[in-house]
């Protein structure tokens, strides 16, 4: 796991640090804080194990944002399907509807989807 070794001692370092702060605040308030080694150790490792799991967290969520991994909208239309927009900026022929059955783009110069028949237009006449 790449980062692993940092993520653990963020993680074990910022865990003591905020027990630090959480007996600086017991000790304001009136009372008494104390650690002995034992203690403080796993406090270390609990705090590195959740870095661990935090970073393994975000390494899956940015690996799954990757574009390799997403897919385009209209990945079932042919380039010849629908075609460009025009220079005056009217969608034209380019502007395509997804069908409600099945889910495949169809141009909105058609009635029905040529994959499932589907029509968008009501059937009422």
């Amino acid at each position: 796991m790449e980062g692993g070794c940092g993520a653990f001692l963020k993680g074990g370092c910022g865990c003591l640090i905020a027990f630090a702060f959480l007996a600086l605040l017991a000790v304001m308030a009136g009372g008494r804080a104390h650690i002995d080694l034992g203690g403080a150790l796993c406090l270390f490792v609990i705090g590195g194990l959740i870095g661990l799991a935090l970073l393994l967290i975000y390494n899956k969520g940015r690996s799954d944002a990757t574009p390799s991994k997403v897919e385009p909208i209209l990945s079932d239309v042919q380039s010849d399907e629908i075609g460009p927009h025009d220079d005056e900026g009217s969608l034209g022929p380019a502007e395509a509807i997804q069908c409600l059955e099945c889910g495949y783009a169809i141009s909105t110069d058609v009635d029905l989807c040529p994959k499932c028949g589907w029509s968008w237009k009501s059937s009422e006449k």
